[in-house]
Order: C-alpha cells, then sequence, then structure tokens
C-alpha cells in the first residue's frame, strides 16, 4: 500500500493502543489525523490531545452524544427490558465507530479511518477480508461483525499484526503511556454496575422465580431484565447454588436450576437475527462459531430455514444468551455473525 501523502483519520481515546496506532501511522508516512469523539457524558478529551501533541498531528473533538444515546443507550435499555442481554460494544461499532465516525471522515476528505482494534483486513483475490488479530488473547474481531464489507477497504488496523507486549514496548519507548493508564471499562458508559444503571432506567417489577425442574416457586424476582441466562446466584435464594435458565419477559417469570449440568442451560441449536456478512458465503456452511467474547469457539453448521439463519452447533452450548452475538469463523477469517433471538 502506498502510504505517503494518503490521508487518515484516527480515533483517538487517550489509551495506549490507539496512542501506538496514531504513531505507527505516522512512522509510515501517512498525513494522520487524531480525532477523540464524544459518545457520553464521561468521556474526556484531554490524554487524547495530549497525545496529538506529543505527536505533532492535529486534532480534533467531534461530538456523537445525541447520535450514541439514540442508538446505543436507547437500545440498551431496550433490549433489556424485551429480557435481552445485549452487547454494546458490537453496535457501537457498527453504527457509531464505522458508522457515524466513518461517514463523518469521508466527508474529510480521508482515505483511511483508524482504531486501535487488534483485528486485521487482509487483502485476498481482490476481496477485503476480516481476520483475527496476530495476538490471539488480545484479538477484538468479535466486536467487528457488524462493519459493512464495503467499509473494509478504507480501515486500517495499526495493532493487528503486533503482540500485546510490543505494543507496550512501543509505548514506552516513545513516552505514549502515562502511569495512570487504565484498561477501558466494560460498557463505556456505565461507570458502576449495569444492574444500577438499569435500576435507574427500568422501574422494579416484582415476578415469580421457578424451579424449572420441579415448577415450584421459590422466591420473588425484581424483574427479570436484571438477570441474565447462566447467572449464578443474585437471586436471595437458599440451597443453592441457582442458575438462571430461562426467562419469560411477557409473564415476568424467572425460571432457574440448582444443577449446573441442567440440560435447560445447555443447548445445540439457536436461531440468529439482524445477520451480517463480510465474506460472500453460501448456505449451508461450516464454521466455528463464537457465542461469546471468550468463548473458544465450537464446530457448527450454519443454515437458512424458511428465510432463519439457524446455527446447529456439533456439541451443546451453555447459556446461549438472546441478544449476544454469534460470530463465525473459517480459520481466522470472520465470516459474519448475528443476535441470538432463542
Amino acid at each position: 500500500m502506498k502510504t505517503k501523502g494518503k490521508k487518515v483519520i484516527i480515533a483517538l481515546s487517550g489509551g495506549r493502543d490507539s496512542s501506538v496506532a496514531a504513531w505507527l501511522l505516522k512512522k509510515q508516512g501517512f498525513q494522520v489525523r487524531g480525532v477523540f469523539f464524544t459518545p457520553h457524558k464521561f468521556s474526556n478529551h484531554k490524554k487524547a490531545a495530549q497525545v496529538a501533541k506529543s505527536l505533532n498531528i492535529p486534532f480534533e473533538v467531534w461530538d456523537f452524544k445525541k447520535e450514541f444515546k439514540k442508538q446505543i443507550i436507547a437500545d440498551f435499555i431496550n433490549q433489556y427490558k424485551k429480557g435481552n442481554t445485549p452487547n454494546p460494544c458490537v453496535l457501537c461499532n457498527r453504527l457509531i465507530k464505522f458508522g457515524e465516525f466513518y461517514k463523518r471522515a469521508k466527508k474529510k476528505k480521508a482515505d483511511f479511518i483508524a482504531t486501535g482494534h487488534y483485528a486485521r483486513i487482509l487483502k485476498r483475490q481482490n476481496e477485503y477480508v476480516l481476520s483475527k488479530a496476530k495476538d490471539m488473547g488480545k484479538d477484538q474481531s468479535y466486536f467487528l461483525w457488524g462493519i459493512n464489507k464495503n467499509h473494509l477497504k478504507n480501515i486500517i488496523f495499526p495493532l493487528g499484526n503486533l503482540s500485546y507486549n510490543d505494543v507496550k514496548k512501543i509505548a514506552q519507548a516513545n513516552s505514549l503511556m502515562g502511569k495512570d493508564y487504565k484498561s477501558s471499562q466494560e460498557v463505556c458508559f456505565i461507570p458502576g454496575s449495569a444492574v444500577s444503571f438499569l435500576k435507574k432506567n427500568l422501574s422494579e417489577k416484582k415476578g415469580k422465580i421457578i424451579d424449572i425442574n420441579t415448577k415450584k416457586e421459590l422466591g420473588l424476582h425484581s424483574g427479570v431484565y436484571f438477570y441474565t441466562l447462566g447467572q449464578r446466584g443474585g437471586m436471595g435464594l437458599s440451597h443453592g447454588p441457582w442458575y438462571v435458565v430461562e426467562k419469560n419477559p411477557t409473564r415476568n417469570i424467572l425460571y432457574v436450576t440448582n444443577k449446573k449440568k441442567d440440560l435447560a442451560l445447555n443447548k445445540k441449536t439457536c436461531e440468529l437475527i439482524k445477520t451480517n456478512f463480510l465474506k460472500e458465503i453460501k448456505f449451508p456452511f461450516k464454521a466455528n462459531v463464537k457465542p461469546r467474547y471468550r468463548h473458544p469457539g465450537s464446530r457448527a453448521l450454519v443454515k437458512k430455514v424458511n428465510k432463519k439463519v439457524i446455527v446447529d452447533f456439533k456439541q451443546p452450548q451453555r447459556a446461549l444468551t438472546p441478544g449476544q452475538s454469534c460470530v463465525f469463523y473459517q480459520g481466522n477469517t470472520l465470516i459474519g455473525g448475528g443476535l441470538i433471538k432463542k
């Protein structure tokens, strides 16, 4: 790739990863501009501005609070209200970072946008594909399945071929990391716990807790949306531990079991909605499928039945949770993904 003179706008958070990514792009000869985008009231651009100053690159702040509130925070609350367990990072990547941010960068005549994600974009036979990062322990491709595949040719992930230790060394050698550096929090717009946030936005609604095996009522909960499938404890029940195995948002019933290996928690099939594919594929196809971020992946057949996308796992999977992402890989290549419906 010819880099000299090419304009790239990088999402600069002020943390180590995006700082090193910006340093690498500048070293490669790009015209680099750092942008901090403001998604919510808890975000602060001061560290990002300091990084840009130290790298001697132009810096701007773009305000996306309105878009983020409407598209990410509102969806987060609404999905929990429906009884689902969403992953806001996936939606943010699709709609904000590689959606709104991408569109504004292109309007600014940028040739590329870049972020500090650990993932790779490779060109194979005139097709751009998304691949896992070299450092499998840091790979973040799982969160990127929702990207528009037509945008891949204009996206750069400078850290994709580096290990986490490589990035640390570069940061230390070039004074790109302050001593107060902290890893990103799990949900950026929630400073405390997710349950506390939800209780501020969703009214408590008492309902029955039922043993899925004996059908016996065990107690009351404060609202099915405060619990997630596979959750252990947190229900105030004795003679446990108890695990959440099913939720009925319509009747506001929480079903539990005290048998960890209960079949109600382990299923071989799930239906997906809002699927997106980053590579041309024909149904049915075999893939290694990750139903959660830290999941190692499991062999499965992905097929279409009456226009519905169905994943048939070879082995039963624990807690296939509505609202979470199922992501398909063939080797290191990300084929696509979708949200678990049921």
